[in-house]
């Protein structure tokens, strides 16, 4: 099994050898009047923390579904504080100016503060250990010391360690190191975790993956749009939390690659912005991109439009948290430092580097998010997400220019519905392996990606997908349209006749282009089919009024022979709503077969 998600790099396991450890989820610690309110000295603060238990309660639930062991701790001592050292009783309680009136062992709502036996030494309910799961009492902030934590693990042949639980600076960390240092490989689910200070949280998994997993990993939070939506709506994290691991993850990406952002808000801004946010909308529906962090293309304030400005306030209005400017925005989504980024044709960069897999750019049909020709395109972690920033996007667009359009495209827009879905109602492809070039000579797929040309057949084939064959003139046309145009820049001048013969042109191609998707759903680039081609060429999506979509299918695993998959889509004017179907089918397919492999793979 695989953790895509851990860093410094995916953390793999074996069920029957790892170990969901939950440390310290005592009413201690997470109810009022515990140890834990003591410690933290901030109300707010500390009821937040307890936000994590209904996270805790998923991971708890699928780790016994898959069979794995299951671990509980609880710090406390025994009644007569024997095993409690002077300097742990004393310390905080004799600090000067301190906050801690109450040391362990004193009174309490819940009975003696962390000693054994008392109701709030206990885990709490929602977490309650099963029959024959291990409850290890511990007398440290470790799990190792003065326990039977280490026996218990050998003797189950536990090797790997899922950590959860309360406070992540503390008891966590301090577990985690111990294991590293006895040759167990851990890794902290972050979300699964938390503490009573967001910095020294931060701090404290960074340095468990620092240098390369310098104690082990950390699991990142998911930034998609669905994972963040629901984790707001059930009060687990706020858009706090969220800017805050955002900043982290981008000034610990810069320190690698620091050319990726041209102009970034700086971490103060950004906490500014999501502290807004949530107290707009404290009590309140929650607006559909609340608190999805997102960027833009550089290429959009060089090229600022009134439209772009448009795009990115109707982002902003609909609770989006706008991060910064990149030069390589799709890299940015890869990297999981954002939700999603808008980018424009100039901004497009050929390929994501190896290891950043799930990247899906929807490129829409040309005047629909704006009114211009300056078309914007759609970087995602996912088909949906895709959907989703799309059709809000969407509503910005002047819907009084489809009366510019031709009456045939403008019906094209609707079609009939299949209530089966593309797999079972299946769908129509072609695919655009052989045009003319700018030369005039026939060109033909490189040989090079005809392997992996065959495997995204087979995977369209595989969702419903029916190959017909087409004529593919019109799209090498438009091809070598879209060169001579730009050869054009350069010209000292161009006459009118040759301006207007050219849209001429344009319009005729569009039409033929029209033709052929009245009777084809999608057509497959096979110019971008893997990782190694030179990328998707937005001129036919530009000259023929298409609209496209681009996915990275590779899994995580590069010795799968499958592990160079790309899927270029073009559909019709208008038509994304079916191209997304078909993607998100795609998408559902390639996930499907990366779990079968992540199964059958070693350990």
């Amino acid at each position: 099994m695989e953790l895509p998600r851990a860093i410094p790099y995916a953390f793999r396991f074996r069920k029957e050898s790892t170990a969901l450890v939950i440390i310290d989820m005592q009413r201690d610690f997470l109810e009022p009047g515990g140890f834990g309110s003591i410690q933290c000295g901030d109300f707010e603060v500390f009821n937040r923390v307890r936000n994590i238990v209904p996270t805790v309660q998923r991971a708890l639930e699928t780790a016994r579904k898959l069979g794995l062991h299951v671990m509980h701790t609880r710090e406390g001592h025994l009644p007569d504080l024997s095993d409690l050292p002077a300097s742990k009783r004393l310390r905080q309680t004799t600090a000067p100016n301190g906050h801690h009136t109450i040391g362990i062992g004193g009174p309490g709502p819940m009975g003696r503060l962390l000693v054994r036996g008392e109701y709030g030494h206990d885990v709490i309910d929602e977490l309650r250990p099963l029959p024959g799961e291990v409850v290890i009492d511990k007398p440290g902030k470790g799990s190792f010391w003065k326990t039977g934590f280490h026996r218990a693990l050998l003797a189950r042949g536990i090797t790997h360690l899922l950590l959860a639980g309360v406070t992540t600076e503390c008891c966590v960390n301090t577990t985690a190191r111990e294991a590293a240092d006895r040759g167990f490989e851990c890794c902290i689910l972050s979300d699964c975790t938390s503490g009573f200070d967001a910095g020294l949280v931060t701090s404290a998994n960074n340095t468990i993956c620092a240098y390369d997993g310098l104690f082990g990993y950390v699991v990142v939070k998911d930034l998609s749009i669905l994972a963040l939506s629901q984790a707001y709506h059930t009060h687990t994290v706020t858009p706090m939390d969220t800017a805050r691991i955002v900043a982290e993850s981008i000034s610990r990406y810069r320190s690698q690659n620091p050319d990726v952002w041209t102009d970034l808000r700086n971490p103060e801004l950004l906490l500014d912005a999501a502290k807004t946010l949530h107290e707009k909308f404290a009590g309140e529906p929650l607006p559909p991109l609340y608190g999805i962090p997102f960027a833009t293309s550089s290429h959009i304030g060089f090229e600022s439009t009134r439209s772009h400005d448009e795009v990115v306030e109707a982002l902003i209005d609909a609770g989006a948290i706008f991060v910064g400017s990149s030069s390589e925005s799709r890299l940015a989504v890869a990297a999981r430092l954002v939700s999603f980024s808008l980018e424009t044709s100039t901004s497009r960069i050929p390929h994501v580097v190896d290891g950043q897999n799930g990247i899906v750019t929807l490129h829409p049909t040309p005047g629909t998010l704006t009114p211009d020709t300056n078309s914007l395109s759609i970087v995602a972690q996912c088909v949906e997400d895709a959907r989703k920033i799309w059709l809000i996007t969407d509503q910005t667009s002047n819907k009084d220019d489809v009366s510019l359009r031709p009456q045939a495209t403008v019906n094209s827009w609707v079609w009939h519905v299949d209530f089966r879905g593309p797999r079972v109602g299946g769908f129509s492809f072609g695919v655009l392996k052989t045009w003319t070039d700018a030369s005039g000579q026939s060109s033909t797929v490189d040989s090079g990606v005809s392997k992996s040309l065959g495997q995204a057949i087979a995977q369209l084939q595989a969702v419903g997908g029916q190959s017909l064959d087409v004529d593919w003139d019109v799209f090498g046309q438009a091809k070598q349209l879209s060169q001579y145009l730009l050869s054009l820049d350069s010209a000292e001048s161009v006459s009118m006749k040759d301006v207007l013969s050219l849209q001429a042109e344009q319009k005729l191609l569009t039409r033929k282009a029209a033709k052929i998707f009245e009777k084809i759903d999608v057509v497959l680039d096979a110019a971008c089919v893997s990782r190694s081609s030179k990328g998707f060429d937005s001129s036919l999506v530009d000259m023929l009024d298409l609209c496209g979509i681009t996915i990275d299918l590779s899994p995580t695993h590069k010795q799968h022979e499958h592990s160079d998959t790309v899927i270029t889509l073009l559909g019709g004017s208008g038509r994304e709503g079916r191209l997304l179907d078909i993607a998100r089918e795609l998408e559902g397919e390639a996930q499907r077969r990366a779990q079968v492999v992540t199964q059958q793979l070693p350990s």
